[in-house]
């Protein structure tokens, strides 16, 4: 059995949507008809399924360059970082 090695890994959406987590959906659906442009519309179940993942991970990429002091790295399967209100 030849195992081939990749850098990518293949996620289903079910899968993807889970790395979430605990992420807060602050998009109200008037905010999201707003935004939306005449010929692509978006569902609200797309925004949580997949914008809010990817938000997250660009948050945990972003986030320790604006830091002085950098944490190790982070992965998707850890909490998310808290937002300050």
């Amino acid at each position: 059995m030849v195992m081939s090695w990749s850098r990518y890994t293949e996620l289903s959406r079910a899968e993807w949507a889970r790395l979430r987590a605990d992420t807060s959906l602050t998009l109200t659906p008037e905010d999201l008809l707003r935004r939306q442009g005449l010929n692509e519309r978006v569902a609200m179940d797309e925004v949580v399924e997949v914008y809010l993942p990817l938000s997250r991970l660009l948050n945990l990429h972003v986030a320790p360059s604006k830091s002085s002091t950098r944490p190790g790295p982070r992965s998707l399967a850890t909490s998310p970082p808290r937002c300050r209100t």
